[in-house]
């Protein structure tokens, strides 16, 4: 049973079906189906193998994916093998090409024979580029520094990112693209600025250039997070005559997350698909248009009101307005249907037809009724907005979550008098406790099964955090080694993370390092559980969580705040999700 439980956070599902094609250099082109999500071709995978990254060859016979494998359990602790592996689309065979915990990305040779990956396990320091036949398995060793290679189109170069920082040990922050010729031996040539951070590079068709990617600022040389990430998108001449920056775009602010950037078949430009439409833009910077409105960005344009926070003793608003925005600069006949998960929810009315007018916007109304407030812990109705793009076209689809008007914001009060820390939160006086929500319940979920209500105080000592969970089943893990595999909660805060759990009848919290987890032993945590039911309390010492003390009215951004929750049912596998949200000092 798959348990996806989320803390409050905003759920938007979007099934990409169609891509509104905008108009390009003044031509009005057609709507085209996009192929953006194909279908999955490691489908078919024997069972055992737990894939991380995956790579389909250029002529798609082949997948290359890294990953581990165990037939027994491929999402268990114990990972048998773990490294690269190549499997053959026709005749279905696996065949594994390197072993190790690889963890960087990896690139095909134009000519679908050869793969290029760094050998370095993990996210470590030392990175050794190989390139490897995949027809014979000969593994050449290039003895070169370097991660996140790019075959060039002769398949006779690699681009990859190299002479980083060993000290910082951040490859992606320090590092320079370089070029090397892989036949000839000769030593690379640097094509990037030094320590610029470079990332990604790519080779242009005619192999004179190469794309890459800078985040500014660079992690390393942040001490106080800016309110605004930027993706820098670059072209440097292969021979290393020089770079130019060519296009700046806003990260997402919670995930920092570099956009993917694809040279046009020509090479005059390069397409960047960022969350909010693609662009394409002139590889010499001169020139920058809408390519695409990404279905994404429409979903994330359906705003909900009121904004609404679902705490435990409160219901939905009795109504709501949807306001959905069109994109395109022609008026749209759409549709709009709810999807309920159970019939405890009632949405009125269930379908709407309306006209769209031309890059304007729709505002709906609808009437919501629930039976059972703890079903907002749960599968939560979904919007479909249907589209049809012309006579005979087919349609655009966008989904839209009701936990779009949800606020992500937990409300941690000061606590007038300390709470006891004794598994009862009878005395938490003031703290609203708010609802979890599943991402995507599974099926046959019920309240009983797992419904989550979290509430959080402080003081200037401690940080408290209360949970409250409906769980039918109650697995405590055995030992530390059992941390993440049976029942339990991480909590995140602006970066300082710890679990809670009951081990050996003892509440304990144990800080979540890369090094390693350890004990809190200035915390206080009780965790008790009975007919269905259990309680996780803890008072977490201030100056564990934060380097300077919050102050009354401080808001902690959701990036790096929230929670992960662990669930072991049975047999079933351990399931869990990071939950994001705000947290507000009152």
């Amino acid at each position: 049973m798959r348990r996806a439980v989320l803390l409050v956070c905003l759920v938007v599902a979007v099934a990409v079906i169609i891509v509104l094609m905008a108009r390009q250099q003044g031509l009005d082109l057609p709507f085209v189906p996009s192929r953006e999500f194909p279908v999955d071709p490691l489908a078919e995978l024997p069972d055992g193998y737990n894939v991380h990254l995956q790579v389909t060859s250029p002529d798609e016979k082949l997948v290359a994916f890294t990953g581990s494998y165990n037939p027994n359990d491929p999402f268990g602790v114990e990972v048998r093998q773990a490294g690269l592996w190549v499997y053959d689309l026709d005749t279905k065979q696996v065949n594994q090409l390197l072993s190790g915990n690889l963890k960087t990305s990896f690139d095909w040779s134009p000519d679908s024979r050869w793969v290029a990956i760094s050998k370095g396990e993990g996210y470590t320091r030392e990175h050794s580029l190989v390139v490897i036949d995949t027809k014979t398995g000969r593994v050449n060793d290039l003895g070169i520094e370097g991660v996140g290679p790019a075959f060039s189109p002769d398949s006779k170069k690699l681009a990859y990112t190299g002479e980083y920082d060993r000290d910082v040990g951040a490859w992606h922050e320090t590092g320079r693209i370089e070029v090397v010729d892989i036949a000839s031996g000769a030593l690379p040539e640097p094509i990037s600025p030094p320590r610029q951070g470079a990332v990604m590079p790519r080779w242009s068709p005619d192999g004179t250039r190469v794309s890459y990617q800078v985040q500014a600022p660079g992690m390393s040389s942040v001490k106080v997070f800016p309110e605004t990430w930027y993706g820098l998108v670059f072209v440097a001449q292969a021979d290393g005559s020089g770079a130019e920056e060519v296009y700046r775009y806003t990260l997402d602010e919670y995930l920092q997350q570099l956009a993917p950037v694809v040279w046009e078949p020509f090479g005059r430009t390069l397409r960047i698909h960022t969350d909010e439409e693609d662009l394409l833009v002139a590889a010499d910077g001169s020139d920058i248009h809408k390519a695409v409105v990404n279905p994404y960005a429409v979903g994330e344009s359906i705003a909900f009101s009121p904004a609404f926070t679902p705490y435990a003793d409160a219901v939905p608003p009795e109504r709501f307005t949807v306001t959905i925005e069109n994109p395109t600069d022609a008026e749209l006949e759409t549709r709009a249907n709810w999807h309920l998960p159970n019939q405890a929810w009632k949405i009125e009315p269930r379908e709407m037809r309306f006209q769209m007018p031309p890059s304007g916007q729709k505002t709906l109304e609808f009437k919501v009724r629930i039976d059972d407030p703890r079903l907002m812990a749960g599968a939560l109705p979904t919007l479909i907005v249907e589209a049809p793009l012309g006579k005979g076209a087919e349609s655009v689809l966008i989904y839209k979550n009701l936990a779009g008007m949800y606020d992500p914001t937990i409300p941690c009060v000061r606590a007038g008098t300390p709470p006891k820390i004794d598994g009862d939160l009878s005395d938490w006086k003031g703290a609203r406790a708010v609802w979890s929500a599943y991402d995507e319940a599974p099926e046959g979920w019920e309240p009983d099964d797992i419904s989550a209500a979290v509430r959080m105080m402080w003081d200037d000592d401690w940080l408290y955090f209360g949970a409250e969970i409906q769980d039918d089943i109650f697995a405590a893990p055995r030992s530390v080694r059992e941390l993440w595999q049976a029942d339990s909660v991480s909590v995140m805060v602006a970066g300082f993370e710890c679990t809670l759990a009951l081990i050996g009848g003892e509440g304990i919290a144990l800080a979540n390092r890369s090094s390693g987890n350890f004990p809190i032993s200035d915390a206080r945590v009780k965790i008790s559980h009975k007919e269905g039911c259990t309680i996780y309390e803890a008072a977490l010492p201030m100056s564990r969580v934060f380097e300077m003390p919050p102050e009354q009215g401080e808001v902690i951004p959701r990036a790096g705040t929230g929670t992960y929750w662990h669930d072991k049912d049975g047999e079933a596998p351990i399931e869990t999700a990071w939950q994001t949200c705000r947290l507000e000092f009152q």
